[in-house]
């Protein structure tokens, strides 16, 4: 055997060239031609793969795309929660003022005893079913999706003034 470096001669099991210092065994794995891959053997990978990777983003579009319709459903409520909490704030002052509980927000913005903005109107209708009984006030108030919303019509986001909890639309609970 030969030094592909300097060309003289060396022993066939040479690690290195003794006469200049050159790495015999990347001359040896540079000599040996590579295996080819034969094209029944990438159409057979292909296969294998197409397969594989539809699976894997099926199971993630599966997995996430219910979760994001979940976010945006607890977003769309979100608006719902807070006017919610607003009426029944603006509900108790109405009945100081009036000695009775409001019966419809209408009345309520008519008075001047609420300020919805027109955006959440034409989003949302409000039911408010109030009393107060020795001191305390119990009851609903339910916020209904129209069709100005566009989570959909007809949704229904649901506050228990006893319990303090929503249920409904973008909540665990369905309304009760």
């Amino acid at each position: 055997m030969f030094c592909n470096e300097c060309g003289k001669e060396i022993k066939e099991n040479a690690v290195i060239c003794i006469h200049c210092g050159i790495s015999t065994i990347a001359a040896k794995e540079k000599s040996q031609p590579r295996k080819k891959t034969s094209s029944a053997t990438k159409i057979l990978i292909t296969l294998l793969l197409v397969p594989v990777l539809i699976i894997v983003f099926g199971v993630i579009a599966a997995t996430t795309i219910p979760q994001y319709f979940q976010y945006v459903e607890r977003g769309y409520a979100s608006d719902a929660k807070i006017q919610i909490k607003t009426i029944l704030e603006e509900a108790k002052i109405y009945y100081s003022s009036q000695g009775e509980c409001p019966t419809d927000v209408e009345t309520m913005i008519e008075y001047g005893y609420s300020n919805i903005s027109s955006s959440t109107l034409s989003k949302w209708d409000f039911e408010i079913d109030i009393e107060k009984y020795e001191g305390y006030f119990y009851g609903s108030i339910v916020a209904i999706s129209s069709s100005g919303m566009n989570g959909g019509e007809g949704k229904m986001v649901c506050f228990d003034i006893e319990t303090g909890k929503f249920s409904g639309y973008g909540q665990q609970e369905e309304c009760y």
